[in-house]
């Protein structure tokens, strides 16, 4: 188990504009076992204006930084091979 005590150096890999984005990129680094955390500055919620002004940072471990930049690129590639959706 790991030692709640250790200290840990947070870097942010990058920041969104909408929660909705930030807990995507969150979720997907979570899938692929990299811890993160979601740090925004928008009174609790009162002000989420603030959000688009100051950004939603997405911070993990120093040690994790690659691969979690590798990851959320991947993610914000699509993937030509699949099918897109027809609208007629």
């Amino acid at each position: 188990m790991e030692n709640q005590n250790e200290e840990r150096n947070l870097v942010p890999v990058e920041t969104y504009s909408s929660q909705m984005d930030a807990q995507l990129a969150h979720a997907t680094l979570s899938a692929a076992g990299i811890e993160s955390l979601i740090s925004s500055d928008d009174a609790g919620g009162m002000l989420q204006y603030m959000d688009y002004v100051k950004g939603i940072k997405l911070f993990v471990d120093e040690t994790n930084v690659e691969e979690a930049k590798t990851l959320l690129e991947q993610e914000a590639t699509p993937d030509t091979d699949e099918q897109q959706p027809v609208v007629a």
